[in-house]
């Protein structure tokens, strides 16, 4: 007689039970999933599923502020440019994103020049307890790409991939079960921290956050010169470097839900 594998194994812990396989990461980002495709105007679409359901807000009026790329971006039709001030960002919530202790954060960006200090995503100020960042640094030598939480730096060196002017594509994987944090450049590892705090990306439930700029701008935190975001993508769950290199290069084919947003700034209602 020949036994499968499930029932060996519930035989050596002494139960006949079900054994589950371990849960798959979502086919597509189930937090936020901007592709900046619009191109033109003031609608901006979250395709992710379930979504956070949040009120969008361009904190800059057009064009003295943020502004769209049309022409060179890697993916798509267009790309949000963010502005050089820390108030030319796109606000996102305060939402309803579930707590989970891992996340994954990527992202299309142009390498600003020297000088900058470019936020994919930020909320709060540094050293405050419910403080997140995700930036790029070129008033560094060498050029960094920093990670941190709270009153915690993370930062990597990747001279090869921050070529100011050309596009690359971040990935950002906070895994709470094996405690570290890593970073990938184009599909590449470049590096894993030991993280010293698992926090989680309930930090942001109540407070939002920014993309492309500092919240609140208070905070008096340099920027400049502007850059870029495309393909912006916050997943619950640590992604594989697998995961990534199999959609970094290529838009996620789902169903579309747009935000539009009235005279004020303030999301209207969800659109078909």
């Amino acid at each position: 007689m020949r036994l499968n594998a499930r029932l060996l194994l519930a035989l050596a812990v002494g139960c006949l039970c079900e054994v589950l396989p371990a849960q798959a990461s979502p086919p597509y980002p189930d937090i936020l999933y901007l592709r900046f495709n619009e191109g033109a105007g003031s609608s901006v679409t979250n395709l992710a599923q379930p979504g956070i359901g949040s009120t969008l807000t361009f904190s800059a009026p057009s064009p003295s502020g943020w502004s769209w790329i049309t022409a060179g971006q890697p993916l798509g039709g267009g790309a949000f440019r963010n502005g050089s001030s820390t108030t030319d960002g796109l606000i996102v919530g305060p939402a309803p994103i579930a707590a989970t202790p891992s996340f994954t954060i990527e992202a299309w960006t142009p390498v600003p020049g020297p000088g900058a200090y470019h936020y994919l995503v930020s909320n709060g100020c540094f050293g405050a307890l419910n403080h997140l960042r995700f930036l790029i640094i070129t008033a560094t030598n060498p050029p960094l790409v920093s990670f941190g939480y709270g009153g915690y730096t993370h930062n990597w060196i990747i001279n090869s991939a921050l070529v100011p002017g050309a596009w690359a594509h971040l990935a950002l994987v906070v895994d709470a079960s094996q405690s570290q944090v890593s970073l990938y450049a184009n599909g590449n590892l470049v590096g894993s921290q030991a993280i010293i705090l698992n926090f989680g990306f309930q930090i942001l439930q109540s407070t939002g956050f920014a993309i492309g700029a500092t919240m609140p701008a208070s905070c008096g935190v340099p920027l400049g010169p502007s850059a870029g975001i495309d393909e912006l993508r916050i997943w619950s769950g640590a992604r594989t470097q697998a995961q990534i290199q199999s959609t970094y290069l290529s838009e996620i084919a789902i169903a579309q839900r747009s935000m539009r947003l009235g005279t004020n700034g303030i999301a209207t209602g969800l659109l078909p």
